[in-house]
Protein backbone atom coordinates (compact mmCIF):
# COMPACT_ATOMS: atom_id res chain seq x y z
CA UNK A 1 0.00 0.00 0.00
CA UNK A 2 1.42 3.68 -0.87
CA UNK A 3 1.81 5.53 1.94
CA UNK A 4 0.33 9.28 2.29
CA UNK A 5 1.71 12.41 2.06
CA UNK A 6 -0.71 13.63 5.17
CA UNK A 7 -1.96 11.46 7.94
CA UNK A 8 -5.52 12.25 7.55
CA UNK A 9 -7.97 13.74 4.74
CA UNK A 10 -9.49 16.06 7.38
CA UNK A 11 -6.27 17.78 7.22
CA UNK A 12 -6.29 19.02 3.56
CA UNK A 13 -10.08 19.52 4.43
CA UNK A 14 -9.79 21.99 6.55
CA UNK A 15 -6.50 23.61 4.78
CA UNK A 16 -9.07 24.37 1.96
CA UNK A 17 -12.06 25.86 4.06
CA UNK A 18 -8.91 27.82 5.39
CA UNK A 19 -8.07 28.89 1.71
CA UNK A 20 -11.08 29.88 0.92
CA UNK A 21 -11.70 31.61 4.36
CA UNK A 22 -8.64 33.64 3.30
CA UNK A 23 -10.53 34.70 0.06
CA UNK A 24 -13.29 35.36 1.99
CA UNK A 25 -15.22 33.04 -0.10
CA UNK A 26 -17.82 30.43 1.44
CA UNK A 27 -16.74 26.50 0.72
CA UNK A 28 -19.57 24.61 -0.21
CA UNK A 29 -19.33 21.09 0.95
CA UNK A 30 -19.70 19.39 -2.53
CA UNK A 31 -16.64 21.96 -3.93
CA UNK A 32 -14.56 20.79 -0.86
CA UNK A 33 -15.68 17.27 -1.85
CA UNK A 34 -14.69 17.66 -5.77
CA UNK A 35 -11.75 19.51 -4.59
CA UNK A 36 -10.26 17.00 -2.28
CA UNK A 37 -11.02 14.28 -5.29
CA UNK A 38 -9.42 15.77 -7.90
CA UNK A 39 -6.08 16.68 -5.20
CA UNK A 40 -5.79 12.85 -4.81
CA UNK A 41 -5.59 12.30 -8.70
CA UNK A 42 -3.19 15.53 -9.02
CA UNK A 43 -0.92 14.53 -6.62
CA UNK A 44 -0.69 10.73 -7.82
CA UNK A 45 0.06 12.65 -11.24
CA UNK A 46 2.58 14.87 -10.04
CA UNK A 47 4.16 12.14 -7.34
CA UNK A 48 4.28 9.12 -9.48
CA UNK A 49 1.18 7.33 -7.95
CA UNK A 50 1.42 8.58 -4.74
CA UNK A 51 -1.77 9.43 -2.00
CA UNK A 52 -1.47 13.04 -1.16
CA UNK A 53 -4.23 11.97 1.96
CA UNK A 54 -5.66 8.43 3.35
CA UNK A 55 -9.02 8.97 1.91
CA UNK A 56 -11.81 6.44 0.42
CA UNK A 57 -14.07 8.08 -1.88
CA UNK A 58 -17.58 6.54 -2.45
CA UNK A 59 -19.39 6.73 -5.82
CA UNK A 60 -22.77 8.71 -5.40
CA UNK A 61 -24.80 10.55 -7.98
CA UNK A 62 -23.16 14.10 -7.34
CA UNK A 63 -20.15 12.40 -7.64
CA UNK A 64 -17.09 11.14 -5.89
CA UNK A 65 -17.38 11.83 -1.75
CA UNK A 66 -15.44 11.52 1.00
CA UNK A 67 -17.78 9.56 3.59
CA UNK A 68 -15.68 10.83 6.59
CA UNK A 69 -15.57 14.49 5.51
CA UNK A 70 -19.19 14.17 4.46
CA UNK A 71 -19.84 13.71 8.40
CA UNK A 72 -17.40 16.07 9.94
CA UNK A 73 -18.91 18.92 7.43
CA UNK A 74 -22.23 18.02 7.95
CA UNK A 75 -23.00 20.93 9.81
CA UNK A 76 -20.33 22.82 8.74
CA UNK A 77 -16.79 22.97 9.65
CA UNK A 78 -15.35 21.28 12.67
CA UNK A 79 -14.12 23.29 15.67
CA UNK A 80 -10.84 21.65 15.47
CA UNK A 81 -7.67 23.04 15.35
CA UNK A 82 -5.91 22.88 11.70
CA UNK A 83 -2.44 21.64 11.74
CA UNK A 84 0.68 23.15 9.68
CA UNK A 85 0.94 20.84 6.79
CA UNK A 86 4.52 20.59 5.51
CA UNK A 87 5.65 23.23 3.24
CA UNK A 88 5.66 21.31 -0.14
CA UNK A 89 1.80 19.85 0.26
CA UNK A 90 1.12 23.74 1.11
CA UNK A 91 2.74 24.35 -2.17
CA UNK A 92 1.17 21.91 -4.09
CA UNK A 93 -2.40 22.86 -2.44
CA UNK A 94 -1.99 26.26 -3.00
CA UNK A 95 -0.97 25.29 -7.09
CA UNK A 96 -4.27 23.11 -7.17
CA UNK A 97 -6.13 25.98 -5.73
CA UNK A 98 -5.13 28.85 -8.04
CA UNK A 99 -5.91 25.96 -10.66
CA UNK A 100 -9.51 24.73 -9.74
CA UNK A 101 -10.27 27.44 -6.81
CA UNK A 102 -12.22 29.59 -8.87
CA UNK A 103 -14.07 26.58 -10.40
CA UNK A 104 -17.69 26.65 -9.24
CA UNK A 105 -18.93 23.13 -7.50
CA UNK A 106 -21.13 22.22 -10.95
CA UNK A 107 -17.95 22.53 -12.90
CA UNK A 108 -15.77 20.32 -10.41
CA UNK A 109 -18.32 18.13 -10.57
CA UNK A 110 -18.18 17.39 -14.02
CA UNK A 111 -14.89 16.79 -14.04
CA UNK A 112 -14.89 14.53 -10.91
CA UNK A 113 -17.57 12.86 -12.73
CA UNK A 114 -15.57 12.43 -15.75
CA UNK A 115 -12.69 10.76 -14.20
CA UNK A 116 -12.37 7.01 -15.32
CA UNK A 117 -12.18 6.02 -11.46
CA UNK A 118 -15.46 7.65 -10.77
CA UNK A 119 -17.21 6.54 -14.01
CA UNK A 120 -16.29 2.93 -13.27
CA UNK A 121 -17.09 2.65 -9.84
CA UNK A 122 -20.61 4.63 -11.04
CA UNK A 123 -21.59 1.37 -13.45
CA UNK A 124 -21.02 -0.52 -10.40
CA UNK A 125 -23.68 0.98 -8.12
CA UNK A 126 -24.63 3.79 -5.61
CA UNK A 127 -22.07 3.48 -2.73
CA UNK A 128 -19.33 1.87 -4.73
CA UNK A 129 -15.87 2.69 -3.64
CA UNK A 130 -13.39 4.33 -6.12
CA UNK A 131 -10.22 3.00 -5.03
CA UNK A 132 -7.37 5.05 -4.98
CA UNK A 133 -5.48 2.78 -7.69
CA UNK A 134 -8.20 3.40 -10.01
CA UNK A 135 -7.72 7.23 -9.16
CA UNK A 136 -4.30 7.70 -9.42
CA UNK A 137 -4.44 5.29 -12.84
CA UNK A 138 -7.19 6.93 -14.78
CA UNK A 139 -5.46 10.34 -13.59
CA UNK A 140 -2.18 9.40 -15.37
CA UNK A 141 -3.29 8.35 -18.19
CA UNK A 142 -5.62 11.33 -19.10
CA UNK A 143 -2.02 13.11 -17.97
CA UNK A 144 -0.09 11.57 -20.71
CA UNK A 145 -0.90 14.40 -23.71
CA UNK A 146 -0.45 17.25 -21.28
CA UNK A 147 2.98 16.13 -20.45
CA UNK A 148 4.62 15.93 -24.17
CA UNK A 149 6.51 18.62 -24.48
CA UNK A 150 8.60 19.45 -27.64
CA UNK A 151 12.01 20.54 -27.90
CA UNK A 152 13.19 23.92 -29.94
CA UNK A 153 13.61 22.15 -33.00
CA UNK A 154 10.55 20.32 -32.79
CA UNK A 155 11.08 16.74 -31.88
CA UNK A 156 8.93 15.70 -29.23
CA UNK A 157 10.59 15.14 -25.68
CA UNK A 158 8.96 12.67 -23.15
CA UNK A 159 9.79 12.12 -19.51
CA UNK A 160 11.31 8.74 -19.04
CA UNK A 161 10.65 6.45 -16.68
CA UNK A 162 12.64 3.34 -15.48
CA UNK A 163 11.07 -0.51 -16.64
CA UNK A 164 8.69 -1.74 -14.34
CA UNK A 165 9.68 -5.24 -12.33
Amino acid sequence: MTSSAVESVLDVALWFQDRARYENEHLQAQKLQRLLFIAQGQYAIKFYGRKLMPATFVAYEVGPLEPNIMRYFEFGPPNIPTLDLPAEIQEFLERLWRKFGHYSADKLGEIARAHPAYKNAAKKGRGEEVTFGAIAKGSTEKAKPAETLKTADGRVVTRWMPPKR
